[in-house]
């Protein structure tokens, strides 16, 4: 019971292509919500600690106050920014998720502009997601402790080098093996880690070799895009600093796409593995026990 590489490949790209305008739907209202938190943060950064400092909102006094020697209250705002940044994008992103893989799975939502499935889909989420970063962690630390003690008794960086390497494979395939369980959780099934654990078997290997490939995929896009960006870009600062602001513009844009394009490929990517591996379970089920009276 095996996933076929090259047909997810394709397919995830095909229906991305073909269904752009749904998949753009299904992110829009996550993305939207993104971007606005960043221009707030963005302008957080430059108007909290000039407001904190007592002074008038004039330009000419904020020059003043951006140019001097203490950066106190600046570092304020700037960890303020940064924790609420992590806090929100952990959400927005966690709601992005649902959306895909329940439009990739369930063919839901791409029929309307806003959808955050801001509901126990989202916190369950939460919660097996922290769990499973508390248990990568302690994995981490097991590993850490483990070659502390073969390195105090064989102090040798061969051996250390290859007990590196299974480790950080072993964490690789456990990875890979858990990998479904967010999809899982949001189609509304029942144990999302057993049920991962038991589609993934065989396939862990294969999945990191799919996402290697979308990773190569998206890459060489990205660095032809921005080799053409950046090239248009400069012919146009020579032209002035409108034009100059219009490549910027476009290069802005095509991070964006690419940061959306990768999302809409990967649920694609999980929701056809899903579906695959549980039809295929379904299947096996059903040969096994034909024509038996349960």
């Amino acid at each position: 019971m095996s996933i076929n590489i090259i047909k997810i490949y394709k397919e995830s790209f095909y229906d991305v292509r073909y269904h752009r305008r749904e998949w753009f739907k299904v992110a829009f209202g996550p993305y939207l919500t993104w971007l606005f938190t960043l221009w707030l943060l963005s302008l957080n950064l430059i108007i909290f600690p000039f407001g904190l400092s007592g002074n008038n909102f004039k330009l000419e006094e904020m020059k003043l106050f951006y140019t001097n020697d203490d950066p106190t209250v600046f570092l304020i705002s700037l960890i303020i920014s940064a924790i609420a940044y992590r806090i929100i994008n952990f959400m927005i992103a966690t709601s992005l998720s649902i959306n895909g893989y329940r439009y990739a799975v369930l063919n839901e939502g791409g029929d309307r502009w806003i959808s955050y499935n801001l509901n126990m889909r989202f916190v369950k989420i939460i919660i097996y997601g922290i769990l499973v970063g508390v248990t990568g962690i302690t994995y981490l630390f097991i590993c850490l402790e483990v070659i502390k003690a073969v390195n105090s008794i064989i102090n040798n960086t061969f051996v250390n080098v290859i007990l590196i390497s299974l480790f950080g494979l072993y964490g690789f395939y456990l990875l890979g093996r858990i990998a479904l369980y967010a999809v899982v959780i949001s189609v509304d099934q029942k144990e999302p880690i057993k049920t991962s654990w038991h589609l993934m078997k065989g396939n862990a290997l294969r999945l990191i070799v799919l996402f290697m490939l979308f990773w190569l995929t998206i890459t060489f896009t990205g660095l032809i895009g921005t080799l053409v960006l950046g090239s248009l870009t400069l012919l146009l600062s020579s032209g002035g600093a409108i034009l100059a602001t219009i490549g910027v513009f476009l290069g802005t844009f095509f991070g964006l796409f690419l940061i959306m394009f990768n999302w809409a490929l990967t649920s694609k990517a999980m929701g056809l593995i899903y579906q695959e591996l549980s039809a295929k379970i379904d299947a096996e089920f059903i040969k096994k026990y034909k024509g038996q009276n349960f």
